[in-house]
């Protein structure tokens, strides 16, 4: 009699997908509780005012058209996202070691979607997400979208909330007057060597926008780890999505929702 014995790769991925149908579950609850309201069946609203949002990365559960991709205008090249069971997930370079994704392979690994709604107000963005090896999947808030010299959409100043084995960054990116882009290491939460974050383990990584005289405060939550951060240069409107990077990422979902 032939027997198969189920690989950790094998492990790995009925992990995942078990989680993302959990995941899916609650989507569909909070999303059946919009429709009451009148809201299309995927949960979006592309009016004027963006409003309570939940948006399911599985197949026919949302819309590409809500979306737009943009590209980091460090790199000329980008990456882009693909369907997967439960999940969409970054491509990445065929026969690329992780470690070459996390270095020389980075900028063939960017991917990034923009949901095309503004947000305005206090609210929350929220996304489960998660990561082979070591990083880097993020949260993404834009203030103003550019264009590329082939006219693809490119962030100009935007915050990034990134998610990585050894805690959570958050990079702040501008532009000087003449167009180059700098970026700082706003805030950051480090694990203990003993505690990070794994891999393969889906988080939910939650990001608060709190108005204030000048900017924001933006608090951040991801498991037992938070961050408190003042933004005094965070504009009155954003725009909000996900980002892949340094790595292969998944994506499970992306939640916003308003402050009552």
């Amino acid at each position: 009699m032939n027997h198969k014995y189920l690989t950790v790769n094998d492990l790995h991925k009925i992990h995942r997908v078990l989680l993302a149908s959990m995941a899916f579950a609650v989507g569909l609850f909070v999303v059946s509780c919009m429709n009451r309201d009148g809201k299309a069946g995927n949960g979006m609203d592309l009016g004027k005012q963006a409003r309570d949002t939940v948006v399911v990365f599985q197949p026919g559960k949302w819309n590409e058209a809500d979306w737009t991709p943009v590209k980091s205008s460090r790199w000329d090249v980008c990456s882009h996202f693909v369907q997967r069971e439960n999940w969409i997930e970054n491509v990445v370079p065929e026969g690329a070691t992780p470690e070459q994704l996390l270095h020389e392979k980075t900028p063939e690994t960017y991917a990034s979607l923009l949901w095309k709604p503004e947000l305005e107000g206090n609210f929350t963005v929220a996304s489960r997400m998660d990561f082979d090896y070591r990083m880097a999947p993020l949260i993404v808030l834009a203030d103003e979208i550019g264009a590329s010299k082939t006219e693809f959409p490119e962030f100009r100043q935007h915050w990034e909330i990134v998610l990585w084995d050894e805690g959570i960054n958050v990079w702040h990116h501008v532009f000087d007057e003449e167009g180059k882009q700098h970026w700082t290491l706003a805030a950051y939460a480090k694990r203990p060597s003993d505690n990070l974050f794994k891999a393969n383990t889906i988080y939910d990584l939650v990001v608060h926008v709190r108005r204030q005289a000048e900017g924001a405060i933006l608090d951040i939550q991801c498991g037992d780890e938070h961050i408190s951060l003042n933004a005094p240069q965070f504009p009155q409107k954003v725009r909000a999505g996900i980002t892949a990077c340094e790595g292969l990422n998944r994506f499970y979902d992306f939640r916003v929702t308003f402050d009552k």
